[in-house]
């Protein structure tokens, strides 16, 4: 794949301004095209076809180039070129892979309008890709495709998903306090904070410790991150620009970076309840985290 910074050839340079630069729209709406990325690396061109609750539903699109041979549909796209969009390998995809949004190619009535028509077989009126008969390497490329987008699909952007926190309010209703939790753990008090406050995640050997003093499973006593909900914050598109630019001053992946802001947010929520600061904090933890190590400051 290339650099997400790299221009696709046989764009104009407008056209190619505007793919680097982006509308500057970051709302996610249906119909709208956008690149997909991560860790700097172009993924993909995707029309998001519907909104669901913490991903969407997406229709792969080429550029020139690319594949496209039917049942994808060709379409004037505001690039100033014709691009072919896959209504029939829709795709579930995470918020987090959206980069810079590039202008509008469908209204919603459309979409439903063709699928809707594809569902049933029928002709939904545009334009097809040409014919794959007596290409040789549509079969190889078709698989090849969908093989890339159903990887996206099970892109998360994260590998610490079952990862278990202590749940404090869980351990109160067994008649613990953090005081017992550090006396079995033989922690020190600021050991203690980070596991009691679910800063740091539980390790096995410690969760399998008071699974044997409480006589409970592991769901009764603990959680997953309470960071979880800055990461899905975090995830919305109008903040991949300051992610992408911490992880090039950290030169770390988007995955440490997302991870780090998500847990830096939660503390800076647990000293200021204010949901109406939610977004404020969140840019504050993206440059608190992307500063570490530069020129020691953290």
């Amino acid at each position: 794949m290339n650099k997400s910074t790299t221009a696709p050839e046989g764009l104009n340079d407008d056209s190619a301004q505007l793919w680097l630069a982006g509308t500057g729209d970051y709302t996610v709406r249906a119909g709208d095209l956008w690149t997909l990325a991560w860790d700097g690396e172009l993924l993909g061109h995707v029309m998001v076809a519907s909104l669901k609750d913490g991903f969407f539903l997406g229709w792969p699109v080429t550029l020139p180039g690319e594949q496209s041979f039917a049942p994808g549909i060709l379409l004037e796209s505001g690039l100033g070129v014709t691009v072919t969009v896959w209504p029939t390998r829709e795709t579930g995809l995470g918020l987090h892979l959206l980069e810079r949004p590039l202008g509008h190619l469908l209204d919603v009535r459309e979409i439903r309008r063709i699928a809707a028509c594809l569902d049933e077989g029928e002709d939904p009126g545009m334009p097809f890709a040409a014919d794959p008969t007596g290409n040789a390497r549509w079969e190889e490329s078709s698989r090849e495709m969908t093989q890339h987008w159903t990887e996206l699909c099970f892109h998360i952007g994260r590998s610490d998903h079952e990862a278990v926190f202590l749940d404090q309010a869980k351990i109160r209703e067994l008649g613990g306090s953090a005081r017992e939790i550090g006396n079995l753990l033989h922690l020190t008090p600021a050991e203690t904070r980070t596991y009691w406050d679910a800063e740091q995640e539980l390790p096995t050997h410690l969760t399998e410790m008071l699974l044997k003093h409480y006589g409970v499973d592991a769901e009764g006593i603990t959680r997953q991150s309470p960071a979880l909900r800055w990461w899905d914050m975090l995830a919305l598109p109008s903040y991949k620009g300051e992610v992408e630019a911490a992880c090039s001053q950290r030169q770390e992946s988007e995955e440490i970076i997302r991870s780090e802001v998500a847990r830096s947010a939660y503390g800076l929520a647990a000293r200021q309840d204010s949901d109406a600061l939610a977004d404020q904090k969140l840019r504050d933890a993206i440059r608190r985290t992307a500063a570490v190590g530069s020129n020691g400051a953290k």
